[in-house]
């Protein structure tokens, strides 16, 4: 553990990490597989999620992505609850999605890393700056592992990273919705998170504390993810102790996005949180 002197960085990355490595990790690419496709005639769950990513395309011009996903399971949950047999159907259908998932996101080479990606030059650029560093890892796949086996030594890598989520390596994804969402039923709580037997409850709060530098890319902060974040981004913009938070988007609706979410995280206090720290947004180009 890096002392409070050390230059500490701590990386928060999400799906869009992945994404900028060119892999296929989106919801998107998910649906368009051949093993999502293999389940949705006789899985009501994937027929429900491919209509409404069918809806999104045509009224939208764009697929949903992976905190939509996590949306829609809480619909599904009302959904199913007024129609007879879905409600006995959903636990079967949700834990044979999530496999396929595994299965799909398993069968991506994460070997082949882009070494001209933005999302290698933040790390190889952290190992070289920082003393201490820990990246909170919210993907599925070791593509972070797979850069740092590039950048350190082997035995230094397994303390540097943290799988908030799991990983498909290991077979124990957490996949779900949060423990704030209004559920139907007490009988579809396994739809949460928190209700998975591997579920690591990651204190992300005190992660943040100690290091002098944060960054985030390639993550939304998404709804789902609040209970991860809320408490640390609403002390942060209450006091002074100010850190390097460096913000990475992709487009301007992508800032725009992040900015609400960052102002919900802070109990409405985005103005706070850029007063009383380096904040910093950064485009990805």
């Amino acid at each position: 553990m890096a002392n409070a002197n050390d230059p500490y960085t701590v990386l928060i990355i999400g799906n869009g990490f992945d994404l900028n490595q060119g892999f296929k990790t989106g919801y998107k690419d998910f649906m368009e597989s051949d093993f999502f496709k293999s389940i949705v005639e006789n899985n009501k769950l994937a027929r429900f999620l491919k209509s409404k990513q069918d809806a999104s395309l045509t009224d939208n011009h764009k697929s949903l992505r992976w905190i939509d996903i996590e949306k829609e399971l809480k619909q599904y949950s009302l959904f199913s609850e007024h129609r007879q047999g879905m409600r006995d159907d959903l636990k079967n259908d949700f834990i044979e999605l999530k496999q396929k998932l595994v299965t799909y996101i398993k069968s991506i080479d994460t070997t082949k890393i882009n070494k001209e990606a933005k999302s290698f030059e933040i790390i190889q650029d952290m190992v070289d700056k920082s003393s201490a560093y820990l990246i909170l890892d919210f993907n599925y796949t070791d593509t972070s592992e797979q850069i740092l086996k590039l950048l350190v030594p082997p035995d230094e890598i397994k303390n540097r990273i943290i799988k908030v989520h799991g990983s498909v390596q290991n077979e124990n994804i957490i996949f779900g919705v949060e423990d704030g969402a209004d559920l139907v039923l007490r009988d579809h709580d396994f739809l949460r998170k928190s209700h998975h037997l591997y579920f690591p409850a990651v204190d992300v709060f005190n992660n943040l504390q100690l290091p002098s530098k944060i960054i985030i890319f390639g993550h939304t902060l998404g709804i789902t993810d609040t209970f991860y974040f809320e408490a640390y981004f609403t002390s942060t913009s209450e006091q002074g102790t100010r850190k390097d938070i460096e913000v990475y988007y992709h487009s301007e609706k992508g800032m725009d996005e992040l900015f609400s979410r960052l102002r919900e995280l802070t109990g409405e206090n985005l103005t706070g949180l850029r007063m009383n720290n380096n904040f910093k947004p950064i485009k990805v180009n």
